[in-house]
């Protein structure tokens, strides 16, 4: 006599598997997700250095502060049309815009984004006016949102490297660092006079800087969580 499976013995199979795809499914599609993410992130940290180097190639220096970019050039007048046009001129021409938003008008960015813990900011400030008045926000065309503007001397950005799509979230998909004067992409305070003497950073180290304003960022704070992101490798560990 042939010997199989009885009903009750296929159902309980069949009961054990779904059980087993309900618990790792949704932890497989958060690390694809977090894959993608990592990937798009390094890709416009790549794409953005590439055209800081062109453009300062074609310009012929080594210092943003001898170029129309500088903000050194603006004094207080940083939301000058001036300032505001060097601005565009050096997005526009190198890189790749889809559309040019206006940004306290929720144009670009989405309508809602969370911590870095998930949990809710006090204000979304991408939707209710941009914290630097020279500030403009774009659509590139691999779908990303950029804000670039002036803040101090170096030229802040900030980035949500998959548009308006989730998780929409600091140190996820949205992201703040700094282009400084010799063209270098970083977390804020990692200068250039700190990258070549470690006893001009704000820290003992820039490491140490890195995790520092990590802790910023994981207590709520729009920027901080890119430099640590940089310190592993351009890879989450969270």
């Amino acid at each position: 006599m042939a010997k199989g499976f009885t009903l009750a013995e296929v159902l309980v199979t069949l009961g054990i598997i779904g059980v087993v795809a309900a618990m790792t499914i949704p932890t497989l599609i958060q690390e694809h997700q977090k894959r993608a993410l990592a990937t798009a992130t390094k890709k416009f940290y790549s794409t953005m250095s590439q055209a800081v180097r062109t453009y300062m190639a074609e310009e012929g220096v080594d210092d943003l502060r001898n170029t129309p970019l500088a903000r050194d050039n603006y004094g207080d007048e940083e939301d000058s049309p001036e300032a505001i046009s060097s601005i565009r001129n050096f997005v526009t021409k190198y890189l790749k815009v889809a559309k040019e938003c206006d940004h306290d008008a929720n144009d670009c960015f989405a309508e809602e984004y969370k911590n870095f813990d998930g949990s809710e900011p006090e204000s979304n400030i991408f939707t209710t006016g941009s914290n630097y008045d020279s500030s403009r926000d774009y659509v590139l065309s691999d779908g990303s949102i950029l804000r670039i503007g002036y803040y101090t001397n170096p030229i802040a950005v900030y980035v949500d490297v998959n548009g308006k799509k989730g998780p929409n979230r600091v140190g996820y998909d949205l992201w703040s660092m700094s282009i400084f004067y010799d063209g270098t992409i970083d977390e804020s305070g990692i200068t250039p006079e700190c990258r070549r003497d470690k006893d001009d950073c704000l820290l003992s180290s820039i490491e140490e800087w890195r995790e520092y304003r990590f802790e910023d960022c994981k207590n709520g704070q729009y920027g901080g969580c890119f430099g640590h992101f940089i310190e592993n490798n351009f890879s989450f560990d969270y």
